[in-house]
């Protein structure tokens, strides 16, 4: 029976080689997904320990930004903001 397999060459052929190939890397995916899925995912962090994204954009932001002292800026920006409120108007 053995001599039956070795000579039909199933070995040297292209297909099957990608069809065992095709079935390697999908056992890998498999172990790896339940490998993730029993011992990694449980150790993230709760959804109730996490910052709302708005709170932290708040926080950046008041970081980075600084207030305008400039009294000319200040009456530029004003002045700026009013006309594109009237634009919007019309």
């Amino acid at each position: 029976m053995s001599n039956i397999l070795l000579t039909l060459d199933w070995y040297d052929n292209p297909g099957v080689i990608i069809v065992f190939i095709l079935l390697g890397v999908t056992i890998i995916g498999v172990i790896a997904y339940l490998l993730y899925r029993f011992f990694f995912r449980n150790r993230a962090p709760k959804i109730e320990n996490r910052l709302d994204e708005e709170k932290i954009a708040e926080d950046e932001l008041s970081r980075i930004l600084e207030p305008i002292e400039d009294e000319k800026t200040l009456k530029a920006i004003k002045d700026y903001e009013e006309k594109q409120s009237e634009k919007e108007k019309k």
